[in-house]
């Protein structure tokens, strides 16, 4: 089969053959006599596979990655990429979805003006832009795939000078404050190995868990095979507006900086369904004299190795996480652990359950 024969089956030009050939995607024996380039039916499968990565948007880079596992013999890899594709895709729509905002904000502010107010514009614009580098800037500093293996032992030791200390208890506390019914769907976000959502999937509630780590994520498939699960991140959470009843989080938010967590906080707003809760169990900050105070205790123990973990996080001040949801109309409440863990839960003021 030659390169006009080929485009035509698969529906795409000669010239787009070439290119992938270029970038070493393909590589077709070309005739002796007239250098014709000849497709047998492994080539044609190659190109197909190429067109069908090409048509959900997956850069030639990540092709390339894709038929080199494909090549090793290494077909189940495959789907990670794939998960990774849907990821940034849906990064992708969440920055169309402000971008559209930012227009129709435009639009009215032109709308209530006689001339267009490109003073304003600016500011929004650029207000934007620097918001939407932030989403961008997730990386993962902390090498999760590698504590993936061992993380579910380290939880376990309850070491009282731990970050971790209270693990259970913490878990157990939000998962009884969510009081979740049989018929609500919840989300975990940052869900690890999926501690947090295997507890409320046990008790037959139907759990989604989202997380930036494919090893952590794969562990977590493990434990509950049943268990929806996506790769992603808080940025960029890849379901549609008000698709949960509640969401979740336990030991993940402080990963994010302090210009990030705005973001993941209305992405969380954004998929929660009106009346939905927000659970969190997380290291805050209630005060700076405790937080000082923690951190000496610490050092006077010689524990460095937790004083270095610090030293890498973003916490949150539990204040302004509660001011941020007590001004989109919620209740608050929260109960401390230990001076640097703590159960925080929000839920609208119209909710009518106790907190136990």
């Amino acid at each position: 089969m030659q390169i006009k024969e080929m485009a035509e089956r698969l529906g795409i030009t000669p010239r787009a053959i070439r290119y992938y050939e270029e970038k070493g995607l393909i590589a077709p024996p070309k005739e002796p006599d007239n250098r014709y380039r000849t497709f047998s039916e492994e080539e044609a499968w190659r190109l197909q596979t190429i067109v069908t990565l090409r048509r959900i948007g997956m850069p030639v880079s990540e092709i390339k990655k894709v038929l080199a596992e494909v090549d090793r013999g290494h077909e189940h890899v495959v789907t990670r990429y794939l998960e990774l594709q849907r990821a940034a895709t849906f990064t992708e729509w969440v920055r169309l979805k402000h971008q559209l905002e930012i227009i129709e904000q435009m639009i009215q502010n032109g709308e209530q003006n006689s001339a267009p107010s490109w003073d304003d514009w600016y500011r929004l614009t650029r207000h934007w832009q620097e918001r939407e580098q932030w989403r961008l800037k997730w990386r993962d500093l902390w090498a999760f795939d590698q504590q993936a293996e061992t993380f579910d032992q380290r939880v376990e030791r309850n070491d009282p000078l731990d970050l971790y200390a209270e693990y259970d208890h913490a878990l157990q506390t939000l998962t009884e404050w969510i009081d979740a019914r049989p018929e609500e769907t919840g989300l975990d976000l940052g869900a690890g190995t999926g501690n947090l959502a295997g507890r409320f999937f046990a008790n037959g509630i139907r759990m989604a868990a989202v997380e930036q780590s494919a090893e952590m994520l794969r562990r977590c498939r493990e434990k509950f095979p049943a268990m929806t699960t996506k790769l992603g991140n808080f940025l960029a959470i890849p379901f549609p507006d008000d698709a949960f009843d509640f969401i979740v989080t336990s030991f993940a938010f402080h990963h994010l900086r302090e210009e990030q967590k705005p973001l993941a906080l209305e992405e969380m707003h954004r998929v929660l369904r009106p009346g939905g809760r927000i659970g969190i169990v997380d290291w805050m900050i209630e005060s700076n004299e405790t937080f000082h105070a923690w951190k000496e205790k610490i050092r006077r123990a010689g524990r460095t190795d937790v004083l270095k973990e610090m030293a890498s996080e973003y916490y949150v001040h539990l204040e302004w996480l509660c001011q941020w949801w007590i001004s989109r109309g919620y209740d608050v409440q929260y109960r401390s652990l230990t001076p640097m863990l703590h159960v925080w839960m929000a839920r609208p003021r119209d909710d009518v359950r106790r907190i136990p």
